[in-house]
């Protein structure tokens, strides 16, 4: 994204002809902060920004069969970040959730993925992997001066749905302010690894992106919104 902290008006860019013009979100302030439960019945989510139609890995016009929906809003204290993931095999989705027990396994059930580009250089960032089962990863780019502090600043949770699973996020803003070039324009994409239970090792059908990624890795900044 181009994730813009400002005052309460959300809009989404449309996908143009090659080359692809980054997708934009104009994120909402939340007079009231969610309770981050992974229930997502918090009235700031119905007027938060809205990222939707997140398409397969390699062709940004064909959307994934199960959709995502992203949402972000901020307050003075963290920036909040919400997705609705849609499964369509619940029974092996709950199944491969049972099989690891509460551990973090890439490829097992689900993951999101929530990137920030603080300073909007295109070439470092933050990433948060969330899986369905409540667990979370941080990752950094090597020398980021976030590398002394650790996941237990970042408040998150997830709850099962009878159409899929809740993620849940909150994160501090005096985690993502320490740079002395961030901007109001950050980097931004909200991605999702899809289990495809053994059965096909098809990468389009694995991965799904907010702002399209081109067949490349999701920790590529220059492809952010």
């Amino acid at each position: 994204l181009a994730l813009a902290v400002c005052p309460p008006l959300a809009c989404e860019a449309v996908e143009s002809d090659v080359p692809l013009v980054a997708r934009k979100l104009v994120v909402t302030r939340a007079e009231t902060p969610p309770v981050i439960d992974g229930r997502l019945d918090d009235l700031c989510w119905k007027l938060a920004a809205v990222a939707r139609d997140f398409s397969i890995a390699e062709d940004s016009q064909q959307f994934h069969p199960e959709q995502s929906v992203g949402r972000v809003c901020f307050d003075e204290d963290n920036i909040y970040i919400s997705m609705e993931c849609t499964v369509n095999e619940l029974d092996k989705f709950k199944a491969r959730l049972a099989a690891i027990n509460g551990e973090f396994k890439y490829g097992y059930g689900g993951v999101i993925e929530v990137f920030i580009d603080a300073n909007h250089d295109k070439k470092s960032f933050q990433q948060c992997l969330l899986h369905a089962n409540g667990t979370s990863i941080m990752t950094f780019t090597e020398g980021d001066v976030f590398l002394t502090l650790n996941k237990t600043y970042l408040v998150s949770r997830s709850q099962l749905t009878d159409k899929g699973y809740n993620v849940e996020m909150s994160f501090p803003l005096a985690m993502l302010h320490l740079h002395p070039d961030t901007t109001e324009i950050w980097g931004f994409n909200l991605n999702r690894a899809h289990d495809l239970y053994d059965e096909d090792v098809d990468t389009n059908g694995f991965f799904s992106s907010w702002n399209p990624t081109k067949g490349m890795a999701f920790g590529s900044p220059e492809l952010f919104g």
